[in-house]
């Protein structure tokens, strides 16, 4: 496995997750093993330069405390990357970047497979596709996440 730092319940939750989605498509029945799972998480640099929309990423998050996030990157309105310059002040500096996706949520499990069903390696997702993930996850769970401090750590890309 990518780091052992990544909480049991987050990792239960992937599993979920990934075998929810894998059941809709055919020859996929066999339960998601542990083996198999440490397969799909991969280490990745810390930049989010590499990320594009579509992926899933999981990698933790220091604020206002520290926890564990599964994000699926969406671009927004702004950009088509998933990663926007911010126009507001943040200690004295307008040039922060942001990272813009949803919040995966093990209490939203059947919310979560049709989302990444949907959306999951979609290279080319439109802002249409967003409003409608908004209205099966809920505006609650977009979130936008600053790169360029030292709030993220522990880099992991999923790929199943």
């Amino acid at each position: 496995m990518a780091n052992t730092r990544i909480r049991k319940s987050i990792l239960d939750f992937l599993k979920n997750l990934i075998q929810g989605v894998r059941e809709t498509l055919p020859g996929f029945s066999q339960p998601v093993s542990n083996q198999q799972l440490s397969s799909y998480i991969k280490a990745s640099e810390r930049s989010p330069s590499w990320i594009q929309p579509g992926d899933l990423v999981l990698f933790n998050y220091s604020r206002p405390f520290s926890e564990t996030h599964l994000v699926l990157i969406v671009a927004n309105e702004r950009t088509k990357t998933g990663l926007f310059k911010s126009t507001a002040m943040f200690r004295g500096s307008t040039s922060n970047i942001l990272l813009s996706g949803f919040k995966l949520d093990a209490a939203n499990m059947q919310s979560s497979i049709q989302a990444v069903k949907s959306l999951y390696k979609n290279r080319q997702i439109k802002y249409s596709n967003i409003k409608d993930t908004i209205a099966i996850l809920g505006s609650e769970n977009y979130r936008t996440y600053l790169t360029n401090r030292n709030y993220m750590s522990n880099f992991n890309e999923v790929e199943f």
